[in-house]
């Protein structure tokens, strides 16, 4: 079963100090991003470290996550040309 880790967004980052050293908790800046970093730059970053986001600003988060998805499934899920079928 894979292990899932959380990436904390700058909303809720006063969260990291009380979670034990042993949880799966990142922060931005354990990911190299700045405080400054944009909502798409955390999105990559957790996708990319296969992590949960906890944030508190999930109305503007979440649909941006959505369409995130959607343009890696759009590209994953391509189909060829016909003219590429034989």
């Amino acid at each position: 079963m894979p292990r899932y880790r959380f990436l904390l967004d700058r909303d809720v980052q006063a969260v990291a100090d009380a979670v034990p050293a042993w949880a799966r908790v990142l922060t931005l800046v354990m990911v190299g991003l700045p405080a400054t970093a944009s909502d798409d730059a955390i999105i990559d970053a957790a996708c990319v470290r296969r992590c949960i986001i906890v944030t508190a600003n999930g109305s503007d988060c979440g649909p941006k996550a959505v369409a995130y998805i959607r343009r890696l499934s759009a590209v994953s899920y391509a189909r060829p040309p016909k003219d590429a079928i034989r």
